[in-house]
């Protein structure tokens, strides 16, 4: 697992198929928009059934998901200032979360898919983002 993070500050932690561990490796704090973990388990464990109540959530920002399913993608990620912080590449398994910052990508093969999961309603390119020019 590699956190992308500048001071105390969590922009992005990305996960390669290969490093997940063993049972729950949660990824985001219970404070976070958006929870996310990897798991993995062995034949034979079991998740009872169950559902999420209905409650009242107050969302100020989005954070996303991205799983690569097939083909290459490229993830620039920028802190709030819109200083550079790092890039990562995302191979078929792989996953990166974003809880915050500015954020690109660049599909590096053909016939790439991906699942990108957040949180909504969205509300249009007007409203919800700003792009950043500089990059």
């Amino acid at each position: 697992m590699k956190r992308i993070e500048r001071g105390e500050k969590l922009y992005a932690v990305y996960e390669d198929l290969a490093s997940i561990g063993k049972g729950v490796n949660w990824h985001s704090k219970d404070t976070d928009a958006m929870q996310v973990a990897s798991m993995s388990h062995d034949k034979g464990k079991v998740v009872k059934p169950h559902l999420h109540r209905v409650r009242p959530r107050s969302v100020e920002y989005t954070q996303e998901c991205v799983v690569l399913v097939k083909g290459k993608i490229e993830f620039s990620f920028y802190d709030y200032d819109k200083v550079f912080l790092d890039k990562i590449t995302l191979n078929p398994g792989d996953a990166v979360t974003i809880f915050g910052g500015y954020h690109g990508m660049e599909v590096l093969e053909d016939n790439s898919v991906y699942f990108e999961i957040k949180n909504g309603p969205f509300t249009g390119n007007e409203v919800d983002k700003e792009f950043l020019d500089s990059a």
